[in-house]
């Protein structure tokens, strides 16, 4: 698999806190990135390695 970067994100919201992760591929530039999402249980362990190889197969970011 190419090169990634991957960084984990908590958003501090009026209601409690979120968790993130956006998947870099080396190469992506400015392209947009895709989101993803679940249903309001889940979470982005249960992508398992989705994101990663979408990211690495579209060269877009993904962010879940």
């Amino acid at each position: 698999m190419k090169p990634m970067d991957s960084r984990k994100y908590r958003i501090d919201t009026p209601r409690g806190q979120l968790f993130a992760k956006r998947w870099t591929p080396a190469a992506a530039g400015a392209a947009a990135p895709s989101v993803l999402l679940h249903e309001s249980l889940g979470c982005v362990a249960l992508w398992r390695n989705v994101p990663e190889r979408l990211a690495a197969a579209s060269g877009h970011p993904v962010v879940a």
